[in-house]
C-alpha cells in the first residue's frame, strides 16, 4: 500500500515563495513530518508536484516516485495522476496538513476519510465538516462557514487524510468541477460516491491537527509539535 501525498501548491497565503511541503516545523520540513509519520505503515511514497516544484521537492524525498501535475486542477486531479503508481488500496496525505497522534482504524473497512472529533471551529471550516450515520460517512461539507451560534459540543473534522482503493479514479472523471474553484473537489467525489452506495467510514484521529492555511498556522504547528 502507497500513500499518495499532492505537493504541487505554493505557500503564499503563508508569505513563503516556497513549495507548502517545504515548510520547515521544527527542523524538519512538513513533507518530512508525513514521511516519517508513515514510513513505518506504507510501503512507498508517490509525490505529485508541479513542474515548477518539481527539482526542488526531488532534493528533500528520498526514493519516493515523483508524478507531475501539469496544468494544476486540484487535488482531486493530482490524485488522478497517480493511478498508473497504485494498486488497489492506497492513503492519500495532503501536503499542507500537519498532525501529530494517530488513526484508529476501524475493522474490516476498505475506504474512509481521517476525521478528528473536535471544538474547534477554526479547523472545521478551513477544512470540512463530516455528518456520520452509525459507522458510515453520510454527508462531506466543503469549508462549511459555522460560526459559534451554530455549535453545541463537538463537530466531526475531516482531515486531508483519505483512504482509498481504485473505485475512486472513475468517481473523479466523473466528478464536475465545482463553481467556485473551477476544479475537481475531493470532497465532491467522496460525496459523490457515498450517494452512489458506496462504503465510507470515519477513520477516527486522536491527537492534534490543523490545516496550514494563514502564517498564524505555522505558529500553532510548532506548539503542536
Amino acid at each position: 500500500m502507497k500513500l499518495v501525498i499532492p505537493c504541487a501548491g505554493r505557500g503564499t497565503r503563508l508569505g513563503l515563495d516556497i513549495p507548502k511541503a517545504l515548510i520547515p516545523i521544527n527542523g524538519r520540513t512538513l513533507l518530512g513530518h508525513i514521511t516519517h509519520q508513515w514510513s513505518d505503515i506504507v510501503d512507498g511514497f508517490v509525490i505529485v508536484v508541479s513542474e515548477e516544484n518539481e527539482q526542488l521537492l526531488k532534493q528533500h524525498s528520498g526514493n519516493a516516485e515523483f508524478i507531475v501535475q501539469e496544468p494544476l486542477r486540484g487535488i482531486a486531479d493530482a490524485i488522478l495522476q497517480a493511478e498508473q503508481c497504485v494498486k488497489d488500496r492506497f492513503v492519500v496525505e495532503l501536503g499542507d496538513c500537519f498532525y501529530s497522534g494517530v488513526f484508529r482504524e476501524p475493522g474490516r473497512f476498505v475506504q474512509g476519510v481521517g476525521v478528528w472529533k473536535t471544538k474547534n471551529l477554526v479547523e472545521v471550516n478551513k477544512s470540512y465538516l463530516v455528518d456520520i450515520k452509525g459507522d458510515l460517512v453520510e454527508r462531506v461539507t466543503e469549508k462549511p462557514s459555522l460560526h459559534p451560534a451554530d455549535v453545541d459540543g463537538y463537530l466531526n473534522c475531516g482531515m486531508g487524510t483519505y483512504f482509498l482503493d481504485a473505485r475512486v479514479f472513475n468517481y473523479i472523471r466523473e466528478t464536475p468541477p465545482s463553481v467556485l474553484r473551477n476544479e475537481v473537489e475531493i470532497t465532491d467525489v467522496v460525496q459523490n460516491m457515498i450517494d452512489a452506495g458506496e462504503r465510507i467510514s470515519p477513520v477516527w484521529f486522536e491527537g492534534r491537527y490543523i490545516n496550514l492555511t494563514y502564517p498564524e498556522d505555522l505558529r500553532k504547528a510548532e506548539e503542536i509539535f
